[in-house]
């Protein structure tokens, strides 16, 4: 009887602190679920962003990010989404060293994980050439919009409007900085542009 009465005690000690556990368990979010939250602050950024309320987009971002970087490997292209986001917010309040590392980050990763032709590679190369053209960093803006260009180029073909808005903010960052021989080839390849539309009359 004595045995039974111990083993009768062992047992309830024992799911004394399983039951804890499997609680805490059932009460936390899965992953698939904390990602899912991700994906609809994200999509409320883009909202707020349009509203202009910079500050509050930033707190959905941020936390998009921070769930993301929990559960993703660090070179996922859903964590570069969100440096992106963020990068672009802070660039739109003038808050340009913040937005700077967020938006190099998530260069990188796209650049790693996606095709080096892909549109999304082209948004954040644009996005941090913004970014150092506020910031009067011609030298490290210019190869970025570069690259932009021949991007566009090879995707769309010379006569696309996106090629044209490459080769004017190109010629445009020339002109800031100072560099008018740089430019003026550039906005002459423009004036001689065939607009898509005509090529169809």
């Amino acid at each position: 009887m004595r045995r039974y009465w111990i083993a009768a005690i062992f047992v309830a000690i024992t799911l004394s602190f399983i039951a804890p556990a499997v609680g805490d368990a059932q009460d936390k979010p899965s992953a698939k679920a904390q990602l899912e939250e991700a994906r609809r602050l994200e999509q409320q950024v883009g909202e707020l962003f349009e509203a202009d309320k910079y500050d509050e987009a930033i707190e959905a971002a941020s936390r998009a990010l921070a769930i993301r970087e929990k559960l993703l490997p660090p070179d996922n292209p859903e964590i570069a989404e969100s440096l992106n986001d963020l990068g672009v917010l802070y660039q739109q309040k003038g808050e340009l060293a913040q937005a700077r590392p967020l938006l190099v980050r998530a260069l990188a990763i796209r650049e790693k994980a996606l095709k080096p032709d892909d549109p999304l590679i082209v948004e954040t190369l644009s996005n941090l050439a913004a970014v150092y053209r506020a910031d009067n960093d011609y030298r490290n803006a210019g190869p970025l919009l570069q690259r932009v260009l021949s991007l566009n180029e090879q995707a769309l073909g010379a006569n696309h409007g996106e090629v044209a808005t490459s080769l004017n903010s190109l010629a445009m960052l020339y002109m800031e900085s100072g560099d008018y021989n740089r430019a003026e080839p550039l906005f002459e390849r423009d004036r001689r542009r065939v607009p898509a539309h005509r090529l169809w009359l």
